[in-house]
């Protein structure tokens, strides 16, 4: 397993993403959105940081979206 690398976790996270939220914006288009208005940059953090980073904001970002889809449907 690649726990400890968040290139290859980012990979399976990334391939288990809902395709479109409630709003439908992807987890892609979110998180490209969270490091503008944040101002993270790969290339301040460095590739690492930025990865683990992004695995975070996906991991929270798939959660919230598939607890919406099943509020919705109740």
């Amino acid at each position: 397993m690649c726990y400890g690398n968040p290139h290859d976790l980012l990979e399976l996270v990334a391939s288990a993403l809902p395709l479109r939220n409630e709003l439908g914006h992807t987890g892609q288009e979110d998180f490209e959105y969270f490091c503008a208005y944040t101002g993270l940059r790969e290339e301040n953090v460095g590739a690492d940081a930025f990865a683990w980073a992004k695995l975070a904001f996906l991991s929270a970002w798939r959660r919230r979206t598939e607890n919406v889809a099943e509020q919705s449907t109740s």
